[in-house]
């Protein structure tokens, strides 16, 4: 092979290569930017699972309130009856 034959072997071996690590950089990116989307799903269902428990709880609070208020006014009911 002459000295040119090699140096445009060469050369297609490393465009070749350079193709190959694009195209990794590019599936790697492609998967961070579906990690980063996960990511920012899971957070925002995270959210929302919290302020469903933290709704839950004053709901039963409220309940819990809503009933001692109730037999409160029972009992001054009664002492005025």
């Amino acid at each position: 092979m002459t000295r040119n034959k090699w140096e445009t072997a060469i050369s297609s071996i490393n465009a070749s290569c350079l193709q190959h690590e694009i195209h990794n950089s590019l599936f790697q990116h492609r998967n961070l930017v579906i990690l980063m989307y996960i990511q920012y799903n899971l957070n925002a269902l995270m959210k929302v699972h919290a302020q469903i428990l933290t709704e839950s709880k004053n709901s039963r609070r409220d309940r819990k309130m809503t009933g001692r208020v109730l037999q409160s006014e029972a009992k001054d009911l009664d002492n005025h009856l």
